[in-house]
């Protein structure tokens, strides 16, 4: 492999690249959300991020184009309203920012640490009067989505007040991380907004279950197939690992699922 070929694997640069390849092979240009013209902010100093074809990119930001050119596969509208639970540092948001999406509305909503550092992200991505933060709404017992402006980042217990219905819901690489009450009350506010559509990316098989020896993990994992029966009225329009999810080398599946409101429910 040599030291170059070495370096290029333990930092990441090579599953980025294979991420990127699939990108340019699954994404359409010529539909919205544009996805093709992408760059990530460099604000923060950011220690992994990757550069391909003069473009920035994390893995976090590629692991979420993919998830959008998979949702592009199947709907030929570009969802206007989304709502994420559990957006990190913001990538998602910024990703919507600049994809030509006229009258888009990003909504997220996480715990309030990274809710801060998420707005203070985002707040060097969106314009001044386009992004609101818990401040701005920590008064409000009701939360019209529709009276929103292009960015909201608000804390968890907010997902209660907000009123309206969304585009898309989407939730990456954290659900697997709750127990399955947790994860079944967020989806009931999920349905309770009529998503028309949902994109998930978790393990199928669940995180690791606590162990006595101190290690991190959950006392009951939530499953892929637990997202099937917490959403009725959904149906799956694509469910797999390979090729916009990612398989570990001890045979965990981080899958991706998209679901659509079903026919009989609409």
């Amino acid at each position: 492999m040599g030291l170059l070929g070495l370096k290029n694997f333990l930092s990441g640069e090579a599953a980025a690249l294979a991420d990127y390849r699939v990108l340019l092979a699954a994404d359409s240009p010529a539909i919205p959300p544009f996805l093709h013209s992408f760059s990530e902010s460099s604000w923060g100093a950011p220690v992994e991020q990757f550069v391909f074809d003069g473009r920035r990119f994390s893995r976090s930001a590629l692991n979420y184009l993919l998830g959008l050119a998979l949702y592009k596969k199947h709907v030929s509208s570009p969802p206007r309203t989304v709502l994420e639970i559990g957006g990190g540092f913001g990538s998602l948001g910024e990703i919507l920012a600049a994809s030509g999406v006229e009258n888009s509305r990003y909504i997220d909503i996480d715990i309030a640490p990274t809710a801060y550092v998420a707005h203070s992200y985002l707040s060097h991505i969106y314009c001044e009067d386009e992004i609101v933060g818990y401040s701005e709404t920590a008064h409000e017992s009701r939360i019209q989505i529709e009276k929103l402006p292009r960015c909201s980042v608000l804390c968890s217990w907010q997902i209660e007040r907000l009123v309206g219905s969304i585009d898309l819901f989407v939730n990456y690489i954290s659900f697997q991380e709750m127990e399955p009450e947790i994860v079944k009350n967020y989806l009931s506010h999920v349905l309770r907004l009529n998503a028309r559509h949902i994109l998930l990316r978790n393990l199928k098989e669940g995180h690791r279950i606590v162990s006595d020896s101190g290690k991190a993990g959950v006392s009951v994992p939530t499953k892929g197939d637990d997202y099937l029966c917490w959403l009725p009225g959904y149906e799956v329009l694509e469910r797999q690992t390979h090729p916009f999810g990612f398989q570990t080398v001890d045979g965990f599946n981080s899958e991706c699922i998209l679901l659509g409101r079903s026919k009989n429910f609409l």
